[in-house]
Parts: structure tokens; C-alpha cells; sequence
């Protein structure tokens, strides 16, 4: 799964991700985040304007947070949501955001009753070394903002056939990738309110995108499916190609 986004200033979201963070490079706009989660930055264009509303956040799923917290704390980085760690919760964690306003939640999922499965998965999850001094991140969630939950958890179970790993009540996690996910959260509670018009498009690398393409023209004409390419509801933007070439 490739999340991409889109900045002003092109470098210094390159420069961000490359030294701050220090997520390996795929090619120069495209990094690694897990084994099969990708981050890819683009310039502003015609469909991503500057004024645009963010209409995402990145969970970055590591079991180092102090360590991660230090560092954004050492290289200036803007803390929307401090680290505040809390005993018997499902999950810790803190918020930053990159160069360009995108919220990246750095996060740590716990042994609780409603991480049962998606700890499970978890547990199998390659740790993927950075440049930021021994640091990793083994998951990414890519969280979408939503007025209707119910909706979109109809097409992504029924339409786009992802299996839920967790249920929080107002987000719902789907694995889109072995360590890849998406998480639909209901606009009232999550971070970000939902936009007409959103400053992420989502991409998913398959093995067989021909095999699924013909599927595709077939049964997701409601969607507006052509080239690879198609748009769900709440106009969030999908697409699809080949996963060769990819680490």
C-alpha cells in the first residue's frame, strides 16, 4: 500500500523523511515505512491545491516511543499531541506534524480485549531499521475521515473484499497489506474532519492487477473504475498497479 501526498515545498518533505525520520528511500519520492507500507510525495497540483483540507493522518506502528518521541523533540518537530503514556489502554502514543501539515501518529498497540486479532498480526511484523539512530517502524495505518462509517465499512468488507483486524467503535481497521492497514474513523471523534475534496489518494501494488482489473470493469462501474484508477464514496481516490520493482 502506497499513501501519497502532496506539499508546497517538495524538498523539505523529501528532506523530512529522508533525515528526520529516516525512512529508506524506494526511489526520490517514494519511502519504506513497513515491509509492504509506502509513503510516496508529490508537488501540488490541479486536484491537490494548497488550501486543500488534510483529510488524513499516517499511524507509524513502532514499540519504541520514547525513543521516537526524544527525537522529534531533538530535531524541532511540531508535537500536536504530547507522549502521555497510560497503564491498561489499548494503545500509546504521540502526534507530530511534517513539513507540509500531514498529522503522523507515532503508535503502539497493546495486549487489550479489542486488539486481540490486529496484535496477532502484528506479532509477525518484520522491524524495519531507519537512519534515525536505531530506530524502526514495523506497521503503517492510514487513517480516513468519515460521515458515514457504516458506508465505508460496507465497501471496503463487501467491494474492495479487505478483512477487519480491529473495532475501537468509532474507527475501524482493515488490512489492506500484511502490514499495511486503513483505518476509517468517524469524523465526530478523529483528528481531522471530513472534506469534500481530499489531500490523499491511496494505492495498492498487486501481484495480478490485470486479473483484478477485469474484475474491476465489471463490477465497480458505480465507482467510476477506468485505467486502473476509480474513486470511492466520499470521493476518496484509489488505485491500483503492478507490485514488481517494489522492496
Amino acid at each position: 500500500q502506497t499513501t501519497h501526498l502532496y506539499y508546497e515545498d517538495l524538498p523539505a518533505a523529501r528532506q523530512f523523511y529522508a533525515n528526520i525520520l529516516g525512512l529508506q528511500p524506494v526511489d526520490s519520492s517514494r519511502f519504506q515505512i513497513s515491509r509492504d507500507a509506502f509513503i510516496a510525495l508529490h508537488t501540488l497540483n490541479e486536484k491537490h491545491p494548497a488550501d486543500q483540507p488534510k483529510s488524513t493522518a499516517i499511524a507509524l506502528l513502532t514499540d519504541q516511543l520514547p525513543g521516537w518521541y526524544s527525537r522529534m523533540q531533538e530535531k524541532g518537530v511540531p508535537i500536536k499531541y504530547p507522549f502521555n503514556p497510560k497503564a491498561g489502554g489499548a494503545h500509546d502514543g504521540f502526534v507530530a506534524l511534517d513539513p507540509g501539515g500531514y498529522l503522523l501518529e507515532f503508535e503502539e498497540f497493546k495486549q487489550h480485549p479489542e486488539n486481540e486479532y490486529f496484535m496477532a498480526v502484528l506479532a509477525e511484523a518484520p522491524r524495519i531499521p531507519t537512519a534515525a539512530s536505531g530506530l524502526n517502524f514495523h506497521g503503517a495505518i492510514t487513517w480516513t475521515y468519515h460521515r458515514d462509517l457504516a458506508r465505508m465499512q460496507q465497501f471496503y468488507e463487501e467491494v474492495l473484499g479487505f478483512l477487519p483486524v480491529a473495532d475501537q467503535g468509532w474507527t475501524k481497521i482493515y488490512q489492506t497489506a500484511p502490514f499495511s492497514f486503513v483505518g476509517l474513523v468517524d469524523e465526530c471523534r478523529g483528528m481531522e474532519d471530513y472534506a469534500e475534496e481530499k489531500a490523499v489518494e491511496l494505492e495498492w501494488q498487486l501481484t495480478d492487477p490485470r486479473g483484478l482489473d477485469a474484475y474491476a470493469m465489471e463490477k465497480w462501474g458505480l465507482y467510476g473504475y477506468e485505467s486502473f484508477a476509480f474513486r470511492g464514496p466520499e470521493h476518496y481516490r484509489y488505485a491500483i498497479g503492478p507490485g514488481d520493482g517494489l522492496p
